[in-house]
């Protein structure tokens, strides 16, 4: 345990602080806690002077408390939160199957969960999916053992976990754990109207407190609160949305599944390639339709928690099929339940497979010695002639100062000591191979989340658009005009205390405006005639939100 809390801590704290906000979806979150503590509303704050939050308010609840405490809002407390339940969730499914399937086999399904790169994605980022999952894998892992030991009454901790979940993102943190562990339980041959009973029971309990917020919302937001409420929670899902929302057919689900198991996905196909080979041609001559009474006999005999983790993720991922919007996230929960199924294949293929463990660990390691090789080429490049990079990217210039520096040199050299340990393990027994391939993994994640990541995506960070504001601007609102109703300029509006506001609903006499090139044309259509402009400046960037070259404008009225 020690060691697992140790190596999630290094692998998601140390270096997220550094990455900027470069996406709308995380500031969109961030914002709304930046409001609750301006304004002290805690029930439904305004971003943007008038926007109501899309999401329940957990996240930014967390978010507003955590930056109390460490001084202020910024990029490291609005992802902690999301750190934490990550954390959690690893930390919850070890405990969970080690009491079933034993202390190495639960580990190494923890650091699979933890190092699929779905998972480790969502693990640092400030939206509401790693703690919703968190939430509603804790619920499930409760609700299993609360129905596999005949517990009396109802599984409180189930209902509070549940709960949590409903806040963060709506009635789909109740439904997926009391749909999956029901559907689980009438397998395994509980009777219906009990177990049905039990939990609706649980399921109702765990709306009391949701439900409260809910009508203190309303009473603040009135019908465009509710209007919201029903099109994110029931009009997503019954794709009867106002706008198009991560349309995306059912196949999609399966490309993420398969990309955010990366990069078990190749160890999996390896080992498919061994089994087919051993069997030489006859993998599926005994595969036959059963009858439906040899198949319910085949369910009740097969292994309870094989069952248990195989019902849980084609329940969740059939039910994400079913609507229109479809985003990798939503899928999120499935990742430790197939985690623990790619452990099994590794202990399967340690004993039988070895061969195919042997090219995984080799691939695994030779990615991670080219990483080190590009990172030590940066370093060495940096201290020995720095004037080569005055012609690159900048991205390329401030990923080789990070390589140089201290911190960078420090991860290369664990880098290299884990790759060196885990290339001659390969001649070893295969749990000393599993072991030195799955350091090199995490190794990986490292060298990419604190080498590679950080001056990638502080390029396209909206913050230097911010601080452009900033120089040319001394006091009063921000005005930004986007021909779109539901984008914003979220990544300026966070790195400017949410004192940006919307043009049309302002109307403002004078002051400064942000606005897309593209979407600039379409202002001075709709209000050249009422409007002067004084200045425009370019401020040489495209926005990650809006995806345009951003102007920074100013205007006077007529």
């Amino acid at each position: 345990m020690p060691i697992l809390i140790l190596l999630l801590v290094v692998t998601f704290l140390p270096w997220t602080s550094d990455v900027l906000f470069n996406t709308k979806g995380e500031p969109r979150e961030a914002i709304v806690a930046v409001s609750m503590l301006q304004s002290g509303e805690w029930v439904l704050p305004m971003s943007f002077g008038e926007e109501i939050p899309y999401k329940p308010p957990f996240l930014a609840w967390c978010i507003a408390a955590v930056s109390m405490l460490t001084g202020g809002i910024t990029e490291f407390s609005s992802r902690l939160p999301s750190m934490i339940a990550v954390m959690c969730l690893v930390v919850s499914t070890f405990l969970f199957f080690r009491k079933r399937i034993g202390l190495n086999l639960a580990l190494l399904t923890a650091l699979i969960a933890m190092t699929s790169v779905e998972v480790w994605r969502a693990g640092w980022a400030c939206r509401v999916d790693m703690l919703l999952t968190a939430f509603m894998v804790g619920a499930i892992y409760r609700l299993y053992i609360f129905f596999d030991k005949r517990g009396r009454g109802l599984p409180a901790w189930a209902i509070l976990l549940m709960s949590c979940a409903v806040l963060t993102k709506g009635p789909v943190g109740m439904l997926l754990p009391c749909l999956s562990v029901g559907i689980y339980r009438l397998l395994r041959g509980d009777r219906f109207w009990p177990l049905f009973l039990r939990l609706a029971a649980s399921g109702v309990l765990s709306c009391v407190v949701p439900a409260i917020w809910y009508v203190m919302a309303y009473n603040i937001g009135g019908d465009m609160f509710l209007n919201l409420a029903m099109e994110e929670n029931f009009g997503r899902f019954m794709g009867k949305m106002g706008y198009e929302s991560h349309e995306n057919p059912a196949y999609y689900n399966v490309i993420t599944v398969v990309a955010g198991m990366l990069p078990y996905t190749l160890l999996a196909l390896l080992g498919l390639i061994g089994v087919a080979a051993a069997k030489r041609g006859r993998l599926f001559k005994s595969a036959r339709f059963a009858r439906f009474e040899t198949l319910k006999r085949r369910i009740r005999e097969a292994d309870k928690l094989q069952l248990f983790a195989l019902t849980v993720t084609l329940v969740i991922f059939i039910f994400y099929c079913i609507p229109k919007s479809k985003r990798s996230v939503y899928l999120l929960p499935i990742y430790p339940f197939l985690a623990y199924y790619v452990a099994l294949l590794i202990n399967v293929m340690a004993v039988k497979y070895r061969r195919a463990l042997v090219v995984y660990g080799s691939v695994i390691n030779v990615v991670v010695a080219l990483m080190v090789l590009f990172a030590l080429t940066l370093a060495v490049a940096d201290m020995a002639c720095p004037e080569m990079f005055s012609s690159m990217p900048a991205q390329v210039v401030r990923m080789a100062r990070r390589c140089s520096d201290l911190g960078g040199i420090i991860v290369m050299v664990v880098a290299l000591g884990i790759s060196a340990y885990a290339f001659a393990s390969l001649r070893r027994k295969p749990y000393s191979m599993i072991s030195g391939f799955m350091m090199s993994t995490i190794v990986a994640y490292w060298m990419i989340g604190f080498l590679f990541l950080p001056p990638i995506l502080n390029a396209k960070s909206d913050k230097m658009v911010a601080e452009a504001i900033e120089r040319h601007w001394v006091s009063g609102p921000v005005y930004s005009y986007v021909d779109s109703g539901m984008v914003r300029f979220y990544t300026v509006n966070f790195y400017l205390d949410d004192s940006v506001r919307e043009f049309e609903r302002a109307n403002p006499s004078d002051g400064i405006m942000i606005v897309g090139k593209h979407d600039f044309d379409a202002w001075q259509k709709r209000f050249g005639d009422s409007y002067k402009v004084e200045d425009v400046m370019d401020l040489g960037h495209r926005s990650c939100d809006l995806r345009q070259p951003v102007l920074l404008v100013e205007f006077v009225r007529k």
